[in-house]
């Protein structure tokens, strides 16, 4: 993808999305503008996020409007465990996003929980563009257990609804294919976990054959999972893809569907927490206690609109969710200890890769837990 499509700003885009606005009237464009976010970009498909910014003339008067321009791409030479492929079957499919914004199917499309509002999707054979109404809410933060638990009980009445945007159907879940792109890790666990001097770190040692053994009963639990009921899922539902002031009562945006599709009915929940617990967003000490009551918001509004699913089974099917999908984590972590590389890159990030690893390795305590959970019936 040329730097200068990233870059350069669209004339075409920025008058549909003028167009698009609700009280649009006549106008004339004069001039756009893109600047682009300070955002550590991970999905692999991602090109550009930016600030499109349009002065155009309506009526007797110049105005400006703000919009945000999501540009997306597929280069087949794309390495690394994000990188999107081009296949509509495949949960990293590259135009994932664009497609669930092209359905006009919002969803979750409740007044506490929403998607981001789309103006405009323009696709190509190798990229598209996605235009939003620019939100005047931050990412949300400081997150209490009380808007925590009102956001969980949101997702849980939109999950259990029988509608959801029609996308292309994946042929694997998207969890399977996100344990398969990090199955390395696991199965070289033994050679990447030694002592590695730090003391939250080493702590994690016990864990290398409750590891071992969920990597060897992979697929089995990964096909009990693919068993249980299936629901419109985000596939990557944490703090920093929810905008909106923290509280009960306030609304909650949405973003990021770069890998939305049908997944394992309480991951999301689950993820919330587990993500959250693991980047440092929520306190390490509390997350048994956040999950539990997260998954037990989760599972009473869901039932309530669904009859006939099993709490246990839900619950249990949403851990060992977290267990697969977090444990590369632990190997991941002690090969980052052993390696220079990865430590001028963790300091040069996080100030410190000592304190950065100690933080994670005190996240994944969690992990270690959830994993000991099934250790009776792996090992």
């Amino acid at each position: 993808m040329k730097e200068d499509y990233i870059s350069t700003p669209d004339w075409e885009l920025a008058a549909a999305a003028l167009a698009s606005r609700p009280d649009a009237r006549a106008f004339e464009l004069i001039d756009v503008r893109l600047d682009a976010f300070a955002h550590n970009i991970v999905a692999g498909a991602t090109r550009s996020i930016g600030t499109l910014t349009c002065r155009f003339v309506e009526g007797d008067r110049i105005k400006s409007a703000d919009f945000v321009l999501k540009r997306l791409g597929f280069s087949p030479n794309q390495e690394g465990r994000w990188r999107a492929t081009a296949d509509p079957a495949d949960p990293f499919f590259w135009r994932r996003e664009a497609d669930f914004y092209a359905s006009e199917q919002p969803w979750p499309g409740l007044p506490m929980l929403s998607s981001a509002c789309c103006l405009h999707v323009r696709t190509g054979e190798n990229h598209a563009e996605i235009i939003l109404k620019r939100s005047s809410d931050p990412p949300a933060s400081a997150w209490d257990t009380a808007t925590i638990m009102a956001c969980i009980g949101s997702l849980a009445e939109a999950q259990a609804m029988t509608s959801a945007p029609t996308l292309s159907p994946t042929s694997v879940p998207f969890l399977t294919v996100y344990y398969d792109r990090r199955r390395e890790l696991m199965e070289n666990a033994g050679k990447h976990m030694r002592p590695t001097g730090l003391a939250e770190v080493d702590a994690l040692l016990p864990t290398r054959p409750l590891i071992e053994a969920l990597n060897r009963r992979s697929e089995r639990a990964l096909a009990y999972l693919n068993s249980q009921a299936q629901v419109f899922s985000h596939n990557d539902f944490w703090q920093p893809n929810i905008f909106g002031q923290c509280g009960t009562s306030t609304p909650k945006t949405l973003i990021d569907f770069a890998y939305c599709g049908d997944s394992t009915a309480g991951i999301d929940a689950a993820n919330f927490i587990v993500d959250g617990i693991v980047d440092d967003l929520l306190p390490a000490r509390r997350g048994t206690d956040l999950l539990d009551q997260a998954l037990a918001i989760y599972c009473g509004i869901f039932r309530e609109r669904r009859a006939g699913v099993d709490s246990s089974e839900l619950v249990r099917s949403a851990k060992l969710a977290m267990a697969l999908k977090y444990a590369w984590l632990i190997p991941a972590t002690f090969r980052a200890a052993h390696s220079n590389e990865a430590r001028e890159k963790l300091a040069k990030e996080h100030g410190s890769a000592d304190d950065f690893l100690g933080r994670r390795a005190i996240g994944l305590c969690m992990v270690c837990e959830l994993i000991a959970e099934f250790a009776d019936a792996m090992l």
